[in-house]
């Protein structure tokens, strides 16, 4: 397999039951990926990309990247090819996380415009890493892209793909000591097997800076007990509802998953059901589906998960 096809490292066996799942569900969304609704045109002179735009920028200014994202679906359908709105429709997608998607309009921006790829090379970069596609990604992510706003998004993106192919000697070699690249040089240690250098890394920081680290790795060295009792400390310390809760919630259903204790995963979905975040809301969503999958109750799995699929941004 190729390295820009590889799933992250060291992927958790309970991650193929999750495209399991995927398969279950998939009847529900075969075709609707790349569907756009029908539009009819007496003529493709009938849209002006460039009248689009001001609208569209406007949205996404104001934070509205879905309403600017289904703005740009009719011109699209006239002018597929336009390179400017696959920018836009490019830059909605990634605001929305559908980092395929994003990808998709992007690679289309730059074929029919080359020199794009010196603008929204970075971004087309931070989507393929989102999707695992590393090698492809890396020539994007290499040098400063046009806009100076996305360049601290553009190097924690390209110490994610250097992570991603597995060159952890250039992570703990080239990166500096500093609190934003700590979890990057607390992977790389992780994934070489060296787990008393990394906790060793992690000693004598703020718990605050440090317990998610802690958490992944007591998770994945299989010590659940102590996993556990962190994030009791950690559901302990913070308000229920604030966001730190609702991390520390998110961790409780990976754990409740990789522990087999499959009986959790009701009651805390049900907490997390009301989260502020929406990413919590969902995931809340998809594990119930996956607890149902992993007890063999496939009924209920397909129920759950088109119930994440329904109530979830495509």
């Amino acid at each position: 397999m190729e390295e820009s096809q590889k799933a992250a490292p060291r992927a958790r066996p309970w991650l193929v039951a999750g495209l399991v799942l995927a398969a279950l569900a998939g009847a529900a969304i075969v075709g609707m990926r790349d569907r756009e609704p029908d539009v009819t045109h007496a003529s493709p002179m009938d849209v002006d990309p460039v009248a689009w735009i001001k609208e569209i920028e406007d949205l996404m200014r104001a934070g509205r990247h879905a309403e600017a994202r289904d703005r740009l679906r009719e011109p699209l359908q006239v002018v597929p090819g336009d390179p400017l709105l696959n920018v836009r429709m490019g830059q909605c997608q990634m605001n929305l996380k559908a980092f395929d998607r994003a990808v998709f309009h992007l690679d289309a921006a730059i074929a029919s415009d080359p020199r794009l790829a010196s603008i929204v090379g970075v971004e087309l970069g931070m989507s393929l890493v989102n999707i695992g596609h590393a090698a492809r990604a890396l020539p994007f992510l290499e040098k400063p892209g046009a806009d100076p706003s996305l360049e601290k998004s553009r190097s924690l993106a390209l110490v994610e793909c250097i992570l991603y192919l597995e060159r952890y000697d250039d992570v703990l070699r080239e990166l500096p000591d500093l609190p934003a690249f700590l979890w990057a040089r607390h992977r790389a240690l992780c994934y070489q097997g060296k787990g008393a250098e990394a906790a060793k890394l992690l000693e004598g920081r703020p718990p605050k800076e440090t317990a998610s680290h802690r958490l992944t790795q007591l998770r994945e060295e299989g010590d659940f007990a102590a996993a556990g009792r962190l994030i009791e400390e950690g559901l302990a310390a913070a308000p229920r509802g604030a966001h730190e809760w609702e991390r520390f919630k998110r961790a409780e259903l990976s754990l409740a998953v990789e522990s087999g204790t499959l009986e959790r995963i009701e009651p805390i979905a049900a907490d997390l059901a009301g989260a502020a975040a929406p990413q919590f809301r969902s995931e809340a969503m998809y594990f119930r589906a996956l607890g149902h999958l992993l007890a063999g109750r496939r009924d209920a799995a397909r129920t759950a998960a088109r119930e994440f699929l329904d109530k979830t941004d495509r």
